[in-house]
């Protein structure tokens, strides 16, 4: 099961199924350059502390991520009500 301290936030924007690649790819950028402005964690209250992710990084990690949380629930018996 994963530790306490493995575990952090992450904020994801997602765009429907079938968005066209230029429209995610554009969308990527933006986000991209925002977070790249060291303004951007100057006015934050929640600084920015790792790269933005291309869609195909973002659907991996999501994946093992999926499979990391099941994988704990399961472990530890938690059941939802």
């Amino acid at each position: 099961m994963p530790e306490l301290d493995d575990m952090s936030s992450w904020i994801a924007l997602v765009a429907p199924a079938g968005t066209p690649r230029e429209i995610v790819d554009r969308l990527q950028s933006k986000v991209a350059s925002i977070y790249a402005d060291p303004a951007t964690n100057e006015k934050s209250s929640r600084p920015h502390q790792s790269g933005v992710l291309t869609p195909e990084e973002f659907d991996a990690f999501f994946r093992k991520e999926a499979v990391r949380w099941s994988t704990a629930f399961k472990e530890s018996g938690i059941k939802l009500d």
